[in-house]
């Protein structure tokens, strides 16, 4: 039988690795602060993006462009609406398009809000028994193994 005293020490010797890994320096408290500081400067950008969505959802969801443009359609318009605006490029001063060619279409997935499009509805289910109802289920048992 183990001493007290000899389980005093090993308790002792435990807190002192447990005090060791808590010091500053130590790998262990290297993680948890660097876990800490990861986890606050997430938690900022989050707010900010949710700050830049309020702030472009109060000004009507426009198309987020760096340049001029001029709407020619707006597809949430519609009578079925879709999140889909076709623009035209407005050319910055000094260039010259020429109307007789095919203009060019870019079709950027990023550029819109297609997240917030409605899904389409789903496959119809099988009508469950109704309330009340003595309809079973058959159970499907398999033949015995001999």
């Amino acid at each position: 039988m183990k001493s007290p005293i000899a389980k005093l020490s090993r308790n002792v010797q435990i807190d002192k690795n447990v005090a060791a890994l808590l010091k500053p320096g130590t790998t262990w408290n290297d993680c948890a602060v660097d876990f800490a500081q990861r986890a606050i400067l997430f938690w900022d950008t989050m707010r900010q993006r949710g700050n830049d969505f309020c702030e472009h959802q109060k000004k009507g969801l426009p198309p987020l462009l760096h340049f001029e443009y001029e709407t020619v359609l707006d597809a949430r318009k519609f009578a079925r609406p879709v999140n889909y605006t076709l623009l035209r490029i407005v050319p910055p001063k000094g260039v010259t398009v020429d109307p007789k060619r095919r203009p060019y279409v870019v079709i950027d997935p990023r550029a819109g809000q297609a997240c917030r499009r409605p899904l389409k509805k789903p496959a119809a289910l099988p009508a469950a028994p109704a309330a009340g109802s003595t309809a079973k289920l058959k159970a499907v048992a398999k033949p015995a193994e001999s």
